[in-house]
């Protein structure tokens, strides 16, 4: 994560400085709708549910051109999956059947993306997005609940934990330039990791984030 840090920091400076001041912020407020993420879901007859995340991007960027602009955004945020096994747990007459599961994983994303103007009409612009996203787990709490109502702390949704995932994503960003500082945004963006929280799987985690927002130009 350090190295990380370092070279967006690079990267954004070296942007700073060949952007001539033309800095913008912004904040931003969705959902993020999570895929893939690779949690034992194979129980038969069970229901396996990713919940959506709300996630609040914080931004800050530069403008390297007319058309070409480098942002970094930062976020926290929860990923929620639960997992029903649909049975009538009375009638099993096991005490120690399970019945639902749930696990709760907060991450730090921190992503650097390129920006590059697609479209400009009036007070309208599109840019098309790509860059590095990475996702820095700091909690996971996973629990399970038993035919006889007790809850324990377990391991059955992730077994093996894999803290930091890394990819590359891609999006859109469409702006309504309310005035020549501020602007009101629109930003779908896609993200596919190299590997999922659960080292014991071969699925790659995706995400897709939907926010609004505003940017404001310095």
């Amino acid at each position: 994560m350090k190295r990380l840090i370092l070279l967006t920091t690079l990267l954004f400076s070296a942007f700073i400085g060949y952007g001539q001041g033309r800095y913008f912020i912004g904040v931003n407020a969705g959902l993020s709708f999570i895929n893939n993420n690779g949690l034992n879901s194979s129980t038969p007859g069970a229901t396996f549910k990713n919940k959506p995340a709300f996630v609040f991007p914080a931004q800050a960027g530069v403008y390297a051109g007319e058309k070409s602009r480098l942002r970094i955004e930062l976020s926290n945020f929860k990923i929620k999956s639960e997992l029903n096994y649909n049975y009538n747990t009375t009638q099993t007459g096991d005490p120690h059947m399970p019945s639902y599961a749930e696990v709760k994983i907060e991450v730090q994303a921190v992503n650097l993306n390129y920006d590059y103007q697609v479209l400009n009409r009036g007070s309208f612009d599109v840019y098309a997005s790509a860059g590095l996203k990475s996702l820095f787990s700091t909690s996971k709490d996973e629990y399970t609940t038993y035919a006889d109502g007790r809850e324990e702390e377990t391991a059955i949704l992730i077994s093996d934990f894999n803290r930091n995932l890394f990819g590359l994503g891609a999006g859109l960003v469409g702006r309504y330039n309310h005035t020549s500082k501020i602007g009101f945004t629109f930003v779908p963006a896609y993200s596919l990791y190299s590997e999922s929280f659960n080292k014991n799987s071969s699925s790659k985690l995706n995400r897709l984030d939907l926010t609004l927002g505003v940017e404001y130009r310095l």
